[in-house]
């Protein structure tokens, strides 16, 4: 808890402030991060069981359609939201993509 908050709900209160993202959802395979997703009404991926959370996000996005995936760690509750939007720039960059792109951020 930081506050009052989840830890997982800071991380994605930072994810909804970047600018560049169409959404953000949390890749869990903990059924309590479920339902702490539910409570807060924050949208939520059940995943299979993995050893990181970057292969949760390597699961969800076989699954889920955007053109690119950024993966924020639920342990990061002070991540700026500036931060989150340089990556995508990056990855827009990257790929060539004039007009920007769907992106999803992971929690």
């Amino acid at each position: 808890m930081l506050g009052d908050k989840p830890l997982l709900w800071h991380v994605h209160q930072r994810c909804q402030e970047a600018t560049r993202l169409d959404d953000a959802i949390v890749a869990t395979d903990d059924p309590r991060i479920e339902e702490t997703c539910r409570k807060l009404g924050i949208r939520c991926v059940m995943t299979g069981e993995h050893a990181t959370g970057t292969d949760r996000v390597a699961e969800c996005a076989q699954h889920l359609d955007a053109d690119a995936y950024i993966n924020v760690q639920g342990d990061e509750p002070f991540i700026d939201p500036v931060a989150i939007d340089a990556v995508s720039e990056a990855v827009a960059h990257r790929h060539n993509h004039p007009g920007g792109q769907r992106l999803h951020a992971r929690d």
